[in-house]
């Protein structure tokens, strides 16, 4: 891990890991009031057939009682949310869970990603 930025307000960092046939680049920035943003990129280092790829976000089980998005109504956390990218199904691209007093938003994006002119396409 390398860190390029160190500020009163921000840290930025660079990490690379690698495998025999994938290569991963995080860049990251963590910013005073808790916004925390990776830019996760997977390359191949040789022709590879990848089934499926997971995002872990762990997440304290008492700020975890509610969650919405993903294609989920808000309401009581499941006990796991199956999602797949769908480019059809636009704005289903993130999600909020945590509780009254703490929570953690969430946005999944490819390097194509266009943020909505507004929000009404949300259910």
């Amino acid at each position: 891990m390398e860190f390029l930025q160190k500020d009163a307000g921000t840290v930025r960092w660079k990490s690379v890991n690698t495998s025999p046939s994938l290569n991963m680049q995080v860049d990251a920035t963590l910013e005073f009031d808790g916004f925390l943003s990776y830019t996760v990129r997977l390359i191949a280092s040789q022709d590879i057939a990848i089934k499926d790829i997971n995002f872990h976000i762990p997440v304290v089980p008492d700020f975890a009682k509610y969650f919405m998005g993903l294609g989920l109504k808000g309401g009581n956390r499941p006990d796991s949310v199956l999602w797949k990218w769908d480019v059809a199904n636009k704005n289903q691209d993130g999600g909020w869970i945590g509780n009254v007093n703490a929570g953690l938003q969430f946005s999944l994006r490819d390097e194509h990603y266009v943020r909505p002119l507004n929000t009404n396409f949300y259910l």
